[in-house]
């Protein structure tokens, strides 16, 4: 069992059916990435980076990208959801589809592959 069966372990009804089918996806579209704990929520890191994570809340789930440039580069596709500068909030009746959970985690490692976030050097 790793970190996030570990968290998931504590969730319950949609909210846990609706987080299993998104570790389910991240899984297969990054089935070496390794699962973590990380700032306190469940997350998915490659190469020590961290591309997706997500939560349980008392009325949502939310999706963490780990970058706010994320959810802006992809304000058009995400319009239908309520967000924070570092998450996506998704309720019951939305659903985050395969497709979009595969373009949040491309969108993340194109930026760390360009260094988006890290302080260029002098």
């Amino acid at each position: 069992m790793n970190a996030i069966d570990e968290y998931l372990a504590t969730v319950s009804g949609w909210q846990k059916d609706t987080l299993l089918g998104w570790q389910a996806e991240m899984l297969k579209i990054e089935p070496e990435s390794e699962q973590v704990i990380y700032y306190g929520l469940p997350c998915f890191k490659v190469d020590g980076q961290a591309i997706g994570g997500f939560a349980a809340y008392k009325n949502h789930c939310a999706y963490f990208p780990f970058s706010g440039q994320t959810l802006v580069t992809l304000s058009d596709e995400l319009r239908d959801f309520n967000k924070t500068s570092g998450s996506l909030h998704v309720k019951e009746t939305q659903k985050l589809t395969p497709e979009l959970i595969a373009l949040l985690i491309a969108t993340r490692k194109v930026e760390i592959a360009e260094g988006y976030g890290h302080r260029k050097k002098k």
